[in-house]
This record gives C-alpha cells, sequence and structure tokens, in this order.
C-alpha cells in the first residue's frame, strides 16, 4: 500500500510541470486556453515597438512550444479594444490572403502565421519548416484566448470601403496615428493627415492593367473637413511623382497614386459613401422662418374665412331662388318659429 501511495505522488509531481508549461498562467489575472498535445515554456518578450504602442498595446506574451521535434515561436500581444489589434494585425501579419475563421481574421503562410481574434494579436513562426495545415492547433488555441464583447469592439467600418476586386493580398493597412502613417502612406507628410480631426485611414495597393497604385481612403467626422483636407492635400501634392488623383465622396478622402490615368479614375469612383439622413436630425431655425411661419398661417385662416363666407351666401340665395321659382317643392321656413312663453 505504501508503495503504491509513493508511485501515485511520484506520478503527480512529473504531470505538474507539464500542466503547468501547457496552460501558463499570463501576469493581470488573466488565464489563457490550454494547448493540448503542446508543452509552452515562457519566454522574454521584445518590448513592442511604437506602432503597437500606437494601437493601444496594453501586454505581450512569448512562449516557445514544442512538440517532438517540432518547435513553433508563439507571440501574443493583448490591446485595449478591437481596431486596435486589427490596425497591428494589418501591419504584422505576413503577405499572404487573408480569410475570416468564425470571428477572427486569419493569414496562413508556409513560414508564418497571423491571427486577430477580439483584442488579441497572435503570431506563429515555427522553427523550421512546416506546412499551414499544421497550424491548425495554433488556430484552435487563439480561438480559446478570453473575450471581452464590449459594444465598441468592432472592426472599423472604413475598410468596408476598399475594393476587393485587384487588390493585392496583404498589401492592405489601416492606422490611425502617425506611426501607422508613416509606414502606409510613406508618399504623404504626416502633418497633412489630420489626426486632430480623428482621422482614420486604409491604405491598399492594387494590380491595375499597365501598373499598381497605392489606393488611401480617409475618414473625416464631417463632409465639410473632408472638403478642407483636400485642399490641403491637392496644393501640397501637385508636384507629387507619380502624380496623385483625389476625389472626395462625403466624409471621405480618396486618393490613388499610380497607375494610368484612366484605371485610376475608375478605382476612385468606385468607392462612394452612403450618408444617412434621420428624422431626428435638428432643423436650423432663424427669425425669418419664423415670420414667414406666421405669415402662412393667417393666410391659411383669412383663405379659409372667405370660403366659408363665399359658400354660405351661395347656399342661401340659392335656397332663396329655388323657393320662389318652384314654390310646391322648395319653400322657405325663415317665418315659421317657434315662441316659447315662459312666463
Amino acid at each position: 500500500m505504501r508503495n503504491l501511495r509513493q508511485l501515485a505522488w511520484l506520478f503527480f509531481w512529473m504531470l505538474c510541470p507539464a500542466v503547468v508549461a501547457a496552460a501558463p498562467r499570463a501576469p493581470g489575472g488573466i488565464q489563457l486556453p490550454l494547448l493540448p498535445g503542446w508543452r509552452l515554456h515562457p519566454t522574454l518578450a521584445a518590448p513592442p515597438s511604437a506602432l503597437l504602442r500606437e494601437f493601444g498595446w496594453i501586454r505581450r506574451y512569448a512562449f516557445q512550444a514544442f512538440q517532438g521535434t517540432r518547435q513553433i515561436k508563439l507571440q501574443v500581444d493583448l490591446f485595449g479594444d478591437a481596431s486596435g489589434a486589427f490596425g497591428a494585425y494589418t501591419f504584422r501579419r505576413p503577405a499572404a490572403v487573408s480569410r475570416p475563421l468564425s470571428a477572427c481574421l486569419v493569414t496562413v503562410a508556409p513560414g508564418n502565421l497571423a491571427l486577430d481574434c477580439d483584442r488579441w494579436l497572435v503570431r506563429a513562426k515555427p522553427a523550421g519548416a512546416i506546412i499551414p495545415a499544421q497550424f491548425a492547433p495554433i488556430l484552435a488555441w487563439a480561438k480559446l484566448l478570453p473575450r471581452w464583447n464590449a459594444p465598441g469592439d468592432q472592426l472599423p467600418t472604413i475598410i468596408a470601403y476598399a475594393p476587393r476586386h485587384e487588390r493585392i493580398p496583404g498589401s492592405l493597412r489601416y492606422c490611425y496615428g502617425s506611426s501607422g502613417w508613416a509606414q502606409a502612406l510613406p508618399w504623404v507628410p504626416v502633418a497633412l493627415a489630420g489626426f486632430e480631426y480623428r482621422a482614420e485611414a486604409v491604405v491598399a495597393s492594387y494590380s491595375l492593367p499597365r501598373q499598381s497604385a497605392d489606393f488611401a481612403i480617409v475618414a473625416y467626422p464631417t463632409p465639410q473637413i473632408a472638403q478642407l483636407q483636400l485642399q490641403r492635400f491637392r496644393q501640397a501634392l501637385k508636384n507629387a511623382a507619380p502624380p496623385v488623383l483625389f476625389r472626395r465622396s462625403g466624409s471621405l478622402l480618396l486618393m490613388v497614386r499610380g497607375g494610368d490615368f484612366k484605371s485610376a479614375s475608375r478605382l476612385l469612383a468606385s468607392v462612394n459613401e452612403n450618408t444617412l439622413v434621420t428624422w431626428s436630425q435638428a432643423i436650423p431655425a432663424n427669425i425669418t422662418d419664423v415670420a414667414e411661419l406666421f405669415i402662412g398661417i393667417i393666410l391659411l385662416t383669412v383663405g379659409l374665412l372667405m370660403v366659408a363666407l363665399v359658400v354660405g351666401v351661395l347656399s342661401g340665395w340659392m335656397h332663396a331662388r329655388l323657393a320662389r321659382m318652384f314654390p310646391r317643392l322648395f319653400t322657405y321656413r325663415g317665418h315659421d318659429l317657434i315662441h316659447l312663453d315662459l312666463n
């Protein structure tokens, strides 16, 4: 009996390191999920770049995953919201075709993987050769990461305006700060961006018939600000080489750099902002509008009184006329009054 007890304790202490390595507890009380069949060893994480900090980076977890002779370097970054995680994903994913995976976005290449889930950016890089299908355990593990599902954790709506046709895979970038702008649009000075107006931009490269072109969409709070920025951009980039074509659609500022004029113009015309008008919008009023309203009410009242007077006179005259012409059919009973003697 004592030998069996000792064997049980020995088995427990042998199993504990594997369990702890497979399910590491991250700082801040966040429990990372299990990765079945793999051992995770924490490693020293490199400091984040200025770009990731601009997207609201909070903390980074780095691990070395082992399964037999296979090794994968795993790096997980947590951001303050889903927009920040998505922006970092557009800059850190490999140049390959991305696809949705449940509620996540994933890009898988032969030697690299990037996955955006809620506020998480997951990157995996194998130590040796590995085919994309062997990343399946990492994909399943990333979908089990903690989710917040906050109302504001939505993907940016501006990315829906970027046309998919002829877009080069992996070229789309989303930014709302100077570091992202400098990397996504190096041909436009950062001072022109207008981040003081809460601007956000999406940039992608397109394979046009003759040559590739860069297409940028910058969103501003109002059409008036977009029109003001359009004038600034045109003035600053009027001598740019290759030339830059501009267009404004609502509160969106559109720019195409490169490509032939016909293809670039077609690309500009493919994006249109649909402005939503609701009944709850405030209607501005001034003293002239109020005066015109009162005058209209008075004229309507006078018109109705005149119509009532004319109709009354005509009906009375017609009744009296018919009573004289046809006394047997029409009688005038104006003299038939009922008198009540209350005395």
